[in-house]
């Protein structure tokens, strides 16, 4: 941000809540008092992806692994492409864009809900999103003690699942635990 963080963030819980390989959250408290996750990246992370991959090249190389695969796959190609694709992921304006369109995409179906995007307040390496609360997905006790039907759960999640990839062609690409959760 081009000002102090304090200008924009009442309150930032220094204690991670998720965290993964390019980045990690924080919950936070915006200056009007709205409850908000904010992930950031992490630092240097397309240097050092840069370097993965560079250091991946430099050992198919010496392991000769191109030779046994001859014309059916290039492998600095196949690492090209990884770079590419994980230089675009740690965009977090164009995450922001994918959860808008998501958003929109399943705004009719009543058991899904979508993190609101503060696009006033993310940037390339900051997405600042509204919390959301909940028992995660793969906490069968919690569920069962908070009175949920897990076969409901489990049905109406691929039948979303369905409607995403089939009748949108646009789905959620990360739906591990951390990411979903049951509430209401």
């Amino acid at each position: 941000y081009d000002c102090k963080i304090h200008d924009v963030f009442l309150k930032i819980d220094m204690r991670c809540v998720g965290s993964a390989s390019i980045a990690q959250v924080h919950k936070a408290i915006l200056k009007n008092g709205e409850c908000v996750v904010i992930k950031v990246q992490r630092r240097n992370i397309k240097e050092k992806m840069k370097t993965d991959i560079s250091l991946l090249k430099k050992a198919f190389k010496v392991l000769r692994v191109q030779q046994f695969f001859k014309n059916i796959v290039s492998f600095d190609e196949v690492l090209n492409e990884l770079l590419e694709t994980a230089y675009e992921e740690m965009n977090f304006l164009t995450e922001a864009s994918h959860m808008e369109e998501f958003r929109s995409i399943n705004k009719d179906v009543q058991y899904i809900k979508i993190p609101k995007v503060y696009k006033e307040y993310s940037t390339e390496k900051v997405l600042v999103m509204e919390y959301i609360n909940g028992i995660n997905i793969d906490d069968s006790s919690k569920l069962l003690e908070a009175g949920y039907e897990l076969e409901e759960i489990g049905s109406k999640l691929a039948d979303n699942y369905i409607y995403q990839a089939i009748d949108c062609g646009f789905f959620h690409a990360d739906p591990h635990p951390d990411n979903i959760f049951i509430d209401d």
